[in-house]
């Protein structure tokens, strides 16, 4: 789970309150996003959109709060409402995060919608040459069946018959 709440950058889940105070240390809200999402990869769909909630309280422009609220839903099948959550819910509120555009195409590919999750890859990537993309996207495109671009995969050797000779294929 560190791996996850690793991929949330720091620096969005760190800072103030919505009323500028620093109601709790970063390595708290560490602490309970990472529970958040245990909860949310776990199946435990309303514990997990409690503690996000909490933390959107708090952060309520940060991106992770949207991410751990669309995991859960889709770790319980309900990829459609992980799209309508970060559509109408995230994207208007924090749009400058590009990670809720990516889990989008997380999202749209579980509900199904396979091209929309293309488009809304293509779209998020666009201008950036594929060696710039953050980590996360080059899973997506090799998950939602882009040009694979990591790892290189090395080319197979040919199957060799008992005789020397290569096999048919």
């Amino acid at each position: 789970m560190q791996a996850l709440t690793e991929q949330i950058a720091p620096e969005i889940i760190a800072g103030e309150s919505a009323a500028g105070e620093a109601f709790l240390s970063p390595e708290e809200l560490r602490l309970l996003s990472a529970i958040g999402f245990m909860a949310a990869k776990s199946g435990f769909l309303v514990p997990a959109i409690r503690i996000f909630e909490a933390l959107l309280v708090l952060r309520p422009r940060a991106a992770f709060p949207f991410i751990g609220m669309s995991i859960a839903y889709t770790a319980v099948g309900m990829a459609g409402e992980a799209v309508h959550l970060l559509r109408d819910r995230a994207l208007p509120v924090c749009a400058e995060h590009q990670e809720l555009r990516l889990w989008l195409c997380v999202a749209l590919q579980q509900a199904g919608s396979r091209a929309a999750a293309m488009k809304e890859l293509a779209a998020s990537t666009q201008g950036l040459q594929p060696e710039a993309w953050p980590a996360l996207a080059r899973r997506l495109s090799a998950l939602l069946g882009g040009r694979p671009i990591e790892p290189k995969w090395p080319t197979p050797a040919p199957v060799v018959e008992a005789n020397g000779e290569a096999a048919a294929s």
